[in-house]
């Protein structure tokens, strides 16, 4: 049987009605051919286009698949846009929407790139590593199309050009000898062979790139071809781009060079989301430069306040300090010539450091640290660290770094940023400064990785920013400081628990054949005149981190509820007899019973063995080893409230864990004690209007590691638009709105937060 694609009329004519084929009395028909009717055309087989990726080539494949299934492109194409395509199309003259150049026109200039920007693109496209020659061969023609097209010879040049430069000296010389068009460029086969001076070839197993250095400190990165069998009997053979790497060498003698270039690990650095630090093994000095929040950072801080006030008594040591810094190098006169002009100025301010009865000089941050991009998820926590150091020993010893920060270098192009004034004179600080909002991640990155050069020292030391305590039972305190020495980093000389020492606040010393730990400052008497910042530093100063604090951690919760109670504003001063009569009370109290001591214990960071517990038996151990077991769970969930500690112990622990026992645990707990969240007075109110796309609120939100520009319509109607963001930054988030307001108009009001994408000059700029 044939099967043809005529019209199924002439089939039917040979059909009776009761769908046999009709035949003639006396002779016997041939069969008719079975004509089929053509298959449904699903408009799903065409992605819908929002605007968002490339319109050439969605349009392209469009028109493919139609011309493929004999459908007219212009009847399909309103049922796959949506977004901001719709939008565009709608827009059009009604004899324009069926129009497919009319149509194809619009989207392409709305959605491509203009002539301008394609020109651009098309100058600065190379190929990409592991893509294919066809792909950027394809690539540059749809470039070049859309700023007017170009010649085959001018194609043929961008096409070589865009070659590594091995590959595209090799087609030069062959395009000159042998006059290779485009075609023949980049289908001909090429041999490339290494040949050596005596004209033997040399057979190699593959290449690579290396890094050599020289001891002077010049470092280069060299393209190596990799031989199984050592050559001349060497590790490796420089040539003359890795002598010129390496600033030249100077030869004696047959067997005595100046310089021996060797192969060198990749330099030490980190490059966080936030910040990038990297050692200079020559120099062996640590540089740091912070990341703007949005890229770019501001073109100028505003701050104009060069000094805050310093007090008299402390004036003097004040400006030893900063003479000192000067002395030092740290602080160095800025040069307008080398650095242009100053782009801030961070004001100045004398801190008193009561423990060590020292003054330093601190710079206020606070405007910088508002353009700086600060990810503080992992940042250490006092408390917890406090914990993990009671567990590691009694043989125990502690280092601190010598001026951590100040031993940190910023890069040379940041230093117009923190400038100061001193004396009348302008300086620039060159190191990493105090208050920065990314000084404490840089310093604990600088120090992890340092800790990680010897697997020995990181099992041996616990740090916290730049305090590190080490156990002696694995490696002694002295060999710990030499080798932060090698890194560049000094440290002071190290302080035993045994002999008595201070950790992280604590004074700690031996009594008895153990460490007892006690309150490390004098607290001070009771605030006069009483406000919440008062009452709020004396409670810090009271509890803050310390491990124990029995009867006083209640009563300083108390203190704080009732000041909240009786003020509005963190410097109201209130006169309220019972706070005050509260206050008065802990203060006499702790001259005589202060609870701020203990044991420097190690503690057990695993539950006991339960019998029977993993089961989930009723005969799971004793009451107290349930409790503690209980009390770890607690622990290693987060300290969570009373139902997800019931959940986690009668997961982990065992099904006859009751909640009464959970809520023991957790009144019991000093880490959920210290949480001590103060009531706050919400002003209520609506921020709903009644007109539709009249106010609309943008935030940028993650979901599932990518970001998403939300907006909100705060009328009556709630439409919510999500836009993936490739970055999350301020040119980006404007461009996304300038497309959302020319397809749905601008609103009156757009709400924001606080971050500074939505402060800066470019969403000023769009506002306007």
């Amino acid at each position: 049987m044939s099967v043809t694609w005529p019209a199924a009329a002439a089939a039917a004519s040979h059909l009776s009605s009761s769908g046999a084929p009709s035949q003639s009395p006396g002779r016997q028909r041939p069969a008719a051919p079975v004509v089929l009717p053509p298959l449904p055309f699903d408009v799903r087989l065409i992605p819908e286009y929002d605007g968002s990726t490339d319109v050439v080539e969605w349009f392209g494949r469009t028109e493919m698949l139609c011309r493929l299934r004999g459908v007219p492109v212009e009847s399909v194409l309103p049922l796959r846009l949506s977004g901001g395509a719709f939008a565009v199309w709608s827009q059009l003259p009604a004899h324009s929407q069926s129009s497919l150049v009319a149509v194809r026109g619009a989207l392409y200039a709305a959605f491509a790139l203009d002539q301008h920007a394609a020109y651009e693109a098309f100058s600065a496209r190379r190929l990409r590593p592991g893509e294919s020659a066809d792909v950027f061969l394809a690539d540059l023609r749809r470039l070049a199309a859309l700023f007017g097209g170009l010649p085959e010879r001018a194609l043929t040049c961008a096409f070589v050009a865009g070659l590594p430069d091995d590959v595209r000296q090799t087609i030069r010389a062959g395009s000159k000898a042998e006059g290779l068009d485009l075609t023949t460029i980049v289908w001909r086969p090429r041999q490339v062979r290494v040949t050596t001076i005596s004209g033997g070839q040399l057979e190699c197993c593959g290449v690579g790139a290396v890094v050599v250095e020289a001891p002077t400190g010049h470092r280069g990165t060299l393209e190596t071809v990799v031989v199984e069998k050592r050559p001349l009997g060497v590790d490796m053979v420089l040539g003359i781009a890795g002598v010129s790497a390496l600033g030249g060498v100077t030869v004696l003698s047959p067997s005595e060079v100046r310089f021996c270039g060797a192969v060198c690990s990749e330099p030490l650095g980190v490059d966080a989301p936030d910040f990038r630090v990297c050692f200079d093994s020559a120099e062996r000095r640590w540089t740091v430069a912070w990341k703007w929040r949005d890229g770019e950072g501001p073109e100028c801080l505003t701050n104009t306040v060069a000094q805050y006030t310093v007090p008299s008594a402390a004036r003097r040591e004040y400006d030893a300090e900063l003479d000192a810094w000067i002395a030092q190098g740290w602080l160095v006169p800025y040069d307008e010539d080398r650095h242009g002009a100053a782009k801030g100025l961070v004001p100045l301010m004398a801190v008193q450091q009561s423990n060590k009865a020292k003054v330093r000089p601190v710079m206020d941050y606070r405007e910088l640290n508002g353009f700086v991009s600060a990810h503080t998820a992992d940042a250490d926590v006092c408390a917890d660290q406090l914990r993990k150091w009671r567990r590691h020993g009694a043989n125990v010893a502690v280092i601190d770094l010598k001026r951590a920060y100040l031993q940190v270098h910023v890069e040379e192009r940041l230093w117009p940023y923190q400038t100061v004034m001193v004396r009348g004179q302008r300086f620039c600080l060159t190191r990493l400064g105090f208050g920065l909002n990314t000084a404490p991640q840089i310093m604990k990155a600088v120090v992890r990785s340092v800790l990680e050069q010897d697997p020995d020292v990181q099992r041996a030391v616990l740090p916290y920013v730049d305090d590190l305590l080490v156990n002696e039972d694995v490696l002694s305190a002295d060999s710990v400081v030499a080798h932060f020495e090698k890194f560049g980093l000094n440290c002071k000389p190290p302080e035993r628990a045994a002999s008595g020492a201070r950790l992280l606040g604590l004074r700690v010393q031996a009594e008895g054949g153990k460490l007892q730990w006690t309150r490390d400052n004098a607290v001070g008497a009771p605030p006069a005149p009483v406000t919440r910042r008062a009452v709020f530093s004396w409670c810090g100063r009271l509890v803050a981190h310390l491990p124990v604090c029995g009867w006083l951690r209640p009563a300083v919760a108390w203190l704080k509820r009732r000041v909240n109670q009786m003020t509005r504003a963190w410097d109201d001063v209130t006169d309220d007899a019972a706070l005050r009569a509260q206050l008065d009370y802990v203060a006499g109290r702790l001259n005589g019973d202060d609870p701020a001591r203990g044991t420097c214990a190690a503690v057990v960071s695993e539950p006991p063995p339960l019998a029977g517990a993993a089961a989930g038996r009723a005969d799971g151990g004793t009451a107290d080893e349930l409790r503690a077991a209980v009390c770890q769970s607690h622990d290693r969930a987060g300290h969570p409230g009373v139902r997800r500690t019931l959940y986690f112990a009668r997961r982990d622990v065992s099904r006859d864990v009751t909640r009464a026992m959970a809520r023991a645990v957790v009144e019991n707990c000093d880490a959920c004690r210290s949480i001590d969240p103060a009531p706050v007075r919400w002003r209520h109110g609506s921020l709903g209007v009644s007109v539709p796309w009249q106010r609309i609120s943008i935030d940028v939100t993650h979901h599932r590691g990518q970001n998403y520009l939300t907006v909100i319509d705060c009328g009556p109607s709630r439409f919510c638009v999500w836009r993936s963001l490739r970055r999350a930054n301020a040119i980006e988030i404007v461009g996304h709105l300038e497309q959302l307001f020319l397809e749905r108009g601008a609103p009156e009001e757009i709400l924001t937060d606080n971050d500074t994408v939505f402060r800066g000059r470019h969403m000023a700029a769009a506002a306007i």
